[in-house]
Parts: C-alpha cells; sequence; structure tokens
C-alpha cells in the first residue's frame, strides 16, 4: 500500500488543509467549538501517548517558553531523557518537538502526521468540521506520540494559550508552573487580570503542586490561590515561598542570584544568559525541581543543575549576534516585556546608540506595545514579519506616531530593515530586532544562513 505522506513536502501539503490559528490574519476569529474533545480523540486513537513519563505543565503570559527550555536543561543535566514541547517555532517547525535539544527529524514527523491520518480523514467524512483536530492539536499529539517513541524520562510542555482549554491540557503532571499573567489576547481569554487568571489557572490539577510566578498578593496570585483551595492544590508562590536575592548587577557574561524554596536554598548560581530579565524563569525552574525533589521524583545532583545554568543558552530571548554594529535579538511582544527589555538595554549597552527593528502583530495592543519598546531609541525601523497577522510598517508608524524617534524608516523587506537599521546605528552601536518573536526567526534564520554561505 502507497505511503499517504511519503516525504515531509508531502505532510506539509497536508497540513496545509488543517485549520491553524496562527497562520489567520485576525487570530482567533472563527474559532472552532473550543474543548478538549477532539484532542483526546485523537490521543485515544494514538493509544494515548500522552501518558508516558513525568510530565511538568507551563503555562504564562511571558516567560513560558524560557522557563520550559531551563526546566528541560537542568533535568536533561541529571541524564534524564527529556522531551520539550513549545510554540511558536523560532526558525523551523519540527524545533517544537524536541528530545534533548534535538528536533524530530522532518522524515519521522511525516510519519508521526501519517498515523493520525486514519482518525483525521473519519472525522472529516462523519463530523462536522469543528470535529477535524486543528493544527496545534495534531502538534500536539505528534509531540506525545513522539515522546513515548523516544522512551523520554520526562516531557516538558509549554501551554499554547490561555490554559484551562489549550491542547497540552490533556497531560497529567507531576507539577504545574505558571510563570506570570497579563493582558494578552483578551477577546479570547478576558479582558481583565482576573478572567485570564483563571483561564491560566485552568491548567491547576488536584493535588499537583504548582509554582506560580505571579507576586504574592496580586490579583492574579489571588485567584490562582482560590483554584488550587478549590481543588487541593499546594502552591509556591513567587515573593513567599520562592525568593531571589541578586548577587552581581546584570553583566555580558552572565548574572549570580541565590534562590530560596521551601526545600533548600540555593546559593550563588551562575546563569549565563545575558541581563537579569530572565532571573524569575530561572527561579521558577529551581523551585520546580525541588518540588520534583521533594516528593523523590527527581534526585538532585547540584553540580548538574549548576553545570545546566552555567552554559544554557535561550535562543531568541535577548540574544547577541555580535557584529559591528552588534545585533540583539529578543521577541518580546507584550507592553511589560519590552519595557523589561528596554531597561536591560539601557542597564548592559548604556549610551550606544540604538536602533530598532520592529514588527508587530495586529492583534496586539500596538500603541502600548511601542510606548515601551520606542523609549530612549535613536531611530526604529518598521517591517513586517512572516505571519498574516503582521501589522504593515505603515499601521505600526500610524499607531506609534506619538512617540516617534527621529528617524524612522519604513522597509517590509526583514533582511533589508536590518541592513538599514545596520547603517543608521553606525560602527559601535547597537540593533535590537523586537516586537514579534516571527520576526526574530526569520532574522535569525536569514543570519546563520548568510554565515554559512560566508
Amino acid at each position: 500500500m502507497t505511503s499517504p505522506l511519503p516525504d515531509w513536502a508531502a505532510a506539509e501539503r497536508y497540513l496545509g488543509t488543517i485549520t491553524d490559528y496562527e497562520r489567520m490574519a485576525k487570530f482567533g476569529t472563527a474559532l472552532k467549538k473550543v474543548d478538549l474533545g477532539r484532542v483526546r480523540g485523537l490521543l485515544a486513537f494514538l493509544d494515548h501517548p500522552e501518558r508516558h513519563g513525568l510530565a511538568v505543565h507551563v503555562a504564562g503570559t511571558k516567560g513560558k517558553g524560557s522557563t520550559a527550555m531551563l526546566i528541560a536543561r537542568v533535568l536533561e543535566a541529571h541524564g534524564q531523557r527529556v522531551g520539550l514541547y513549545t510554540s511558536p517555532h523560532l526558525e523551523e517547525l519540527n524545533e517544537r518537538i524536541v528530545v534533548n535539544e534535538e528536533p524530530v527529524p522532518y522524515a519521522e514527523l511525516a510519519r508521526l502526521l501519517e498515523r493520525q491520518i486514519p482518525y483525521l480523514e473519519a472525522r472529516r467524512r462523519d463530523e462536522s468540521d469543528d470535529a477535524v483536530p486543528t493544527f496545534f492539536e495534531i502538534m500536539t499529539a505528534c509531540a506525545a506520540d513522539w515522546f513515548r517513541a523516544q522512551k523520554v524520562d520526562a516531557a516538558v510542555w509549554e501551554v499554547g494559550l490561555g490554559g484551562r482549554l489549550d491542547a497540552t491540557n490533556v497531560v497529567s503532571p507531576a507539577v504545574t508552573a505558571i510563570t506570570s499573567i497579563g493582558l494578552e489576547h483578551t477577546h479570547i481569554l478576558g479582558d481583565t487580570i482576573e478572567a485570564i487568571a483563571r483561564e491560566k489557572g485552568g491548567i491547576i490539577k488536584a493535588g499537583v503542586p504548582l509554582i506560580s510566578g505571579c507576586e504574592f498578593g496580586s490579583k492574579a496570585s489571588l485567584v490562582l490561590e482560590s483554584i488550587g483551595k478549590d481543588v487541593g492544590a499546594p502552591i509556591w508562590c513567587w515573593g513567599r515561598e520562592i525568593r531571589v536575592r541578586y548577587r552581581t548587577e546584570s553583566k555580558r557574561e552572565g548574572f549570580r542570584l541565590d534562590v530560596e524554596t521551601p526545600v533548600r536554598s540555593w546559593h550563588d548560581l551562575h546563569v549565563s544568559l545575558l541581563g537579569r530579565f530572565p532571573s524569575r524563569n530561572v527561579a521558577l525552574a529551581i523551585a520546580l525541581l525541588d518540588s520534583l525533589s521533594e516528593r523523590e521524583l527527581v534526585a538532585i545532583d547540584e553540580e548538574a543543575v549548576r553545570r545546566a545554568l552555567g552554559r544554557v543558552r535561550l535562543p531568541g530571548r535577548l540574544e547577541s549576534l555580535g557584529g559591528e554594529p552588534e545585533l540583539i535579538l529578543d521577541g518580546a511582544h507584550t507592553p511589560e516585556s519590552t519595557c523589561q527589555l528596554v531597561d536591560e538595554l539601557e542597564e548592559l549597552f548604556g549610551e550606544r546608540r540604538r536602533i530598532l527593528v520592529v514588527a508587530i502583530a495586529r492583534d496586539k495592543n500596538i500603541e502600548e506595545v511601542m510606548s515601551g519598546l520606542l523609549r530612549g531609541a535613536d531611530g526604529v525601523v518598521f517591517t513586517t514579519a512572516n505571519s498574516p497577522r503582521s501589522a504593515s510598517p505603515e499601521e505600526l508608524q500610524q499607531a506609534a506616531r506619538s512617540f516617534l524617534p527621529d528617524a524612522v524608516v519604513l522597509q517590509v523587506d526583514p533582511q533589508r530593515a536590518v541592513e538599514t537599521a545596520r547603517e543608521l546605528a553606525g560602527s559601535g552601536g547597537l540593533v535590537v530586532v523586537s516586537g514579534s518573536f516571527y520576526l526574530v526567526g526569520e532574522v535569525r534564520k536569514r543570519w546563520k544562513s548568510s554565515r554559512m554561505s560566508s
């Protein structure tokens, strides 16, 4: 019998026929019936691969991807085989499904998708379009199937959107984490912090510990505490059970910090990341590890933890690609994260001339994102990301008219936008690409390609 998906090209064409909200011009419009029934049915057809191995589930407005990666790196340093599922991808689709830092090969991803075709086609024939799993649901099932095939010891799952109705919420975690809660996707999740906290808090499970990065006593924290009390989930909260003390100011070679959890005190941890922006994610990853060790699910090797943190890299997150002028990539795309990015840039690079390359999705609050991102900039090149949701340079200029820096350039092509920004920055300057994770991924991919061909 001929394979319906003989190679990745055929698999990619098939995926093109599947509903994919990430590729819609207006994210969240024309939503199918939102529940977990589709992904549960698909996983049942695959004989429940999501039940294999210890699971860690991470949600949050920002920092969830970084925290998930940090957890995976630390567990790997203990000799474990670790699956990591994140979204969106930075450069290549297969980066979403990784085992010990190795993305699933595209040929294997095609085979994983092929295993699902009988179920997907039966849903298409026999039921309404609402019954056919979405792109994200299919990728989630592919990840679970791959992790089982690879016999992972643990799987770290990053929530795609929200939490309660996200496709990843079918896993049965040993511990959950919610890194932060802010206003995002308000047309889907709700227009208040409390409403969004309830959606993200939907990953909290009965008796399963939650590691919360929401400040103790905040509106979000109070909602999570209430959910935890209702379902009997113990919570370690930032500023109460989890505390951090910085030993050094932000430096190019990384930072040092102490972390306190109910289990132990971690002293003088060196983290090889730019700035202090990732420190909360590091502390949450450490707290999650301590929660697992408290229940004897992981035997902690302190030297392994230190080794992992000392060499960790988070692509596309305050990442320097070097060069002259220096090129910095950061996928910040919320008002809070862009403000924090600018604070980090000022601390790390001081008065260096700073030119931004910016793309932002139409469904973001563009003016609020701009108000933080453009602070202190010497110029900006507005461009577009490789996404139907990306606003045009003209739309960005119009939205940011009240706080534009003096030098403003509109350039649709991201590569030419970066070249223009480098010219504006000059020797000793700084080019910062931000506002969109898709833009950061595209620039990074082209930069790597140019390095390989030179």
